[in-house]
């Protein structure tokens, strides 16, 4: 199971555009992705070990301090690996607004905690 959970992102990005990238827009794009899910699984970890007694709670504190450093680290990776995606990506920062990966990138980074 956790060579599949490793291998899945990096067939997706041999597989789709980051190729036209070379080795390190699909290494930077197997990171990204790999990084992006173990982020959400942070969260959705938390979501469904939600202490019965709320956040404020000693098992709450507890769990939030575990899975916080966690979320913070792989969060920043999915952060800087998309950066290098998309410097990678586009060619002239006018492109973040004259090309539909740009439009994608800007709203992705609007959208970001």
């Amino acid at each position: 199971m956790l060579l599949l959970t490793l291998a899945a992102p990096a067939a997706v990005a041999w597989a789709g555009h980051a190729a036209a990238s070379g080795d390190a827009g699909r290494w930077a794009a197997a990171g990204h992705l790999w990084a992006a899910g173990v982020w959400v699984g942070t969260i959705l970890a938390m979501a469904v070990h939600r202490p019965t007694d709320g956040w404020r709670s000693e098992v709450g504190r507890t769990l939030a301090r575990e899975f916080t450093p966690i979320a913070r680290a792989t969060f920043t990776v999915t952060a800087l690996l998309g950066i290098v995606r998309g410097i990678q990506e586009l060619a002239h920062p006018s492109d973040l607004w004259a090309s539909s990966d740009g439009q994608i990138l800007t709203a992705k980074t609007a959208r970001s905690p």
